[in-house]
């Protein structure tokens, strides 16, 4: 299967053709258009991809963006946030652009594959990439809109594998590394847990702190629903509604990793800790 991967809309446009993993051609768009760092979507560079392999548009399997644009504006929030007030007017001059432009590169994307066959290009290049852009929905919406992204939401919330490693988990392990200690038996994770004794203690107590997080949340429920804590009915909706609308949008766009959707935990924080409280105040009362 070919794969067209696509780099545009910030600075060197680039497109690559890979077929069964393997590199077929890639090319750079400033190196058609002799403008240095072109940032336009790269058409001529995708020309080339295509007529070194000897192929068509409807050959191609999947286009592949390089990135996710709600998930770096996410990461840019944060850095600006860690930083205050340094850096506003970097803020005030990088949020409109992004706000009116950069958030929405799948539109634009998409529109530029759709008018692929208004450019000047041999007629070889046909006019499927409109197709491969809008196929995954038409072939199965049920699948694209729920089925897929539920599965990343229960993955995420669930799996106590997934996420909240120790921050230097990443800056020590490849990517290999990861593979292999899936796959490893419990001698060899042994072996690892001694070598890497800061990354298992930091997955033990984060882990240790969702399990507990999840248990208070569960309790809380019971507590409201049981009439034990009433008052805070509307806020368990609010609450649920904003967990499961948040849920849903980072299953849907795929944002599910850890550092993207932790923010999310300070709003069950917050919400045990009143419930809890409140209920223990008021059975201290009622006890005296």
């Amino acid at each position: 299967m070919y794969i067209l991967g696509v780099s545009a809309f910030y600075h060197d446009s680039a497109a690559c053709l890979l077929k069964d993993g393997e590199i077929i051609a890639a090319a750079q768009e400033e190196r058609f258009t002799r403008k240095k760092h072109d940032s336009g979507f790269p058409h001529h560079a995708i020309v080339y991809c295509l007529k070194e392999a000897g192929i068509g548009a409807k050959d191609i399997g999947n286009v592949v963006f390089y990135e996710k644009p709600f998930v770096k504006f996410e990461r840019l929030l944060e850095t600006y946030l860690a930083f205050a007030p340094k850096g506003f007017t970097s803020f005030a001059k990088a949020m409109p652009v992004w706000i009116k432009d950069k958030l929405f590169q799948k539109l634009a994307l998409i529109k530029e594959l759709k008018n692929f066959k208004n450019k000047p290009f041999p007629k070889d290049i046909d006019n499927r990439f409109a197709d491969l852009a809008e196929n995954r929905k038409i072939e199965d919406p049920l699948k694209y809109f729920f089925i897929v992204p539920m599965k990343r939401i229960v993955n995420f919330w669930l799996n106590f594998n997934a996420g909240y490693g120790w921050p230097s988990f990443g800056a020590q392990l490849s990517a290999q590394d990861r593979l292999d200690l899936a796959a490893a038996n419990v001698v060899e994770k042994l072996r690892f847990a001694k070598d890497y004794p800061i990354i298992i203690t930091g997955r033990i107590i984060t882990q240790t702190w969702k399990l507990l997080l999840y248990l208070g949340f569960g309790i809380s429920l019971w507590l409201i629903l049981k009439n034990k804590a009433s008052r805070y009915r509307k806020l368990m909706v609010l609450t649920l509604s904003f967990v499961l609308v948040r849920s849903y949008l980072a299953g849907y766009m795929n944002i599910v990793e850890a550092r993207y959707s932790v923010m999310q935990m300070p709003v069950l924080e917050l919400f045990v800790i009143l419930v809890l409280t409140d209920t223990l105040s008021n059975w201290r009362a009622n006890r005296a």
